[in-house]
């Protein structure tokens, strides 16, 4: 099978609410959570490029979907026409290992906000 300008995706299956908006704003609640993993990206078969990388998302519960065309360097979350669309409501951690122009370099974590262009990186 080959392994070229796949992409997937795993959500946690029930929605959770980040913050609730109360009477004032002193009784306004923001929920808060981590999470770890422990991940390993390495070329298969000597190919030189294993993939663009990988990101950790959060979304609003309809934007289960993946978009079309959105494997390589979109990680799945968005695309050519979609990239940079506040409609995208999402926020992802990437952990990219392949440098595109926007890219510092080709081994960074970013924060994505509504696109694949970070807003912060740190190699």
């Amino acid at each position: 099978m080959p392994l070229e300008n796949q992409v997937g995706r795993t959500l946690l299956k029930r929605p959770f609410t980040l913050s609730e908006q109360g009477y004032n704003k002193k009784s306004d609640k923001v929920a808060s959570f981590n999470s770890s993993f422990l991940f390993s990206v390495c070329p298969l078969d000597g190919n030189t490029t294993p993939g663009e990388g990988l990101a950790f998302i959060i979304a609003q519960p309809f934007k289960h979907w993946l978009p079309p065309k959105s494997s390589g360097q979109y990680l799945g979350l968005t695309n050519q026409k979609t990239d940079g669309d506040r409609a995208n409501s999402l926020v992802a951690i990437e952990f990219d290992n392949v440098k595109q122009e926007f890219d510092p370099d080709a081994n960074h974590v970013g924060l994505n906000i509504n696109s694949i262009v970070s807003t912060v990186t740190s190699s």
